[in-house]
């Protein structure tokens, strides 16, 4: 053991056993189908307001005042009060 003495390293040893370093690629911005959005919000704002269960003209519906969905809530309590004293 005293005999031995290692070979000294040398500036070119790591050559092959190591891959030298390169910064990796800039990544790329993913498509999530966001490129259509301004199209489908133009024609979703574009469309005719539809509502379930009511023919009522635009302009029926406009003239009515607050004071007639106040009446008709009036209507609907003394319903369900008068329903549920059994």
């Amino acid at each position: 053991m005293k005999n031995y003495k290692p070979a000294p390293a040398k500036a070119n040893d790591h050559e092959g056993q190591v891959k030298p370093w390169q910064a990796p690629a800039a990544p790329s911005v993913p498509d999530l189908g966001l490129s259509a959005v301004p199209q489908d919000l133009a024609s979703y704002e574009s469309q005719a307001v539809e509502v379930e269960g009511s023919a009522v003209d635009v302009d029926t519906a406009s003239s009515r005042s607050s004071e007639d969905w106040f009446e008709e809530d009036l209507v609907f309590e003394e319903d369900h009060d008068a329903g549920s004293s059994h």
